[in-house]
């Protein structure tokens, strides 16, 4: 009688420890993705949900809102050969539908926001150097929203290959060296 009740209480106790450490509870910036013994991964924002440890892996995708500050580095030749610098604001976020989150997944994974803010900043740099190439001083300095529209239109396919908005792009100052 007293073994079946030592028993009892360390299948209880084990059993209540296998659900805490199963037990997963997603925060509204993160998207967590269980993946292992499913073929699809299941993806979590905002709940709570179970994983079997040791068979199901759980990965980290922060889907908040990421600013990135954006500046040439050096100077560069407009459409008019006017040489200018260039700083800009930026806002990013991992869209949050299930296969913009496979898509990310499989490159910011486990990252902070600062990492996926420095992977995704020389994409946007590059970007913004080419519409500088292809803009005259007057358009780029005079008409900035038309800058961000473009900027806006031009950067959406890599992001979305990366599972990834532009939310909102900003020049913030442009000037002009000599």
């Amino acid at each position: 009688m007293e073994t079946e009740a030592i028993i009892m209480i360390a299948a209880i106790a084990m059993t209540a420890f296998f659900l805490l450490i199963s037990y997963v509870k997603a925060p509204p910036s993160y998207a967590f993705i269980i993946t292992g013994l499913s073929k699809e991964p299941r993806v979590l924002i905002g709940t709570s949900g179970f994983r079997i440890p040791f068979f199901e892996r759980l990965d980290k995708v922060y889907i908040g809102l990421i600013s990135l500050d954006i500046k040439t580095e050096e100077c560069m030749l407009t459409r008019d050969a006017a040489k200018v610098k260039v700083e800009a604001l930026a806002k990013i976020q991992i869209k949050q539908d299930n296969e913009s989150i496979r898509l990310a997944s499989r490159s910011f994974q486990n990252m902070t926001p600062d990492k996926i803010a420095d992977h995704v900043q020389d994409v946007m740099q590059s970007n913004m150097r080419e519409l500088i190439r292809e803009t005259d001083f007057d358009s780029l300095n005079y008409n900035r929203r038309i800058f961000a529209g473009q900027m806006i239109k031009t950067t959406a396919p890599v992001m979305a290959k990366l599972g990834m908005d532009l939310f909102y792009f900003s020049l913030q100052k442009v000037a002009e060296k000599q």
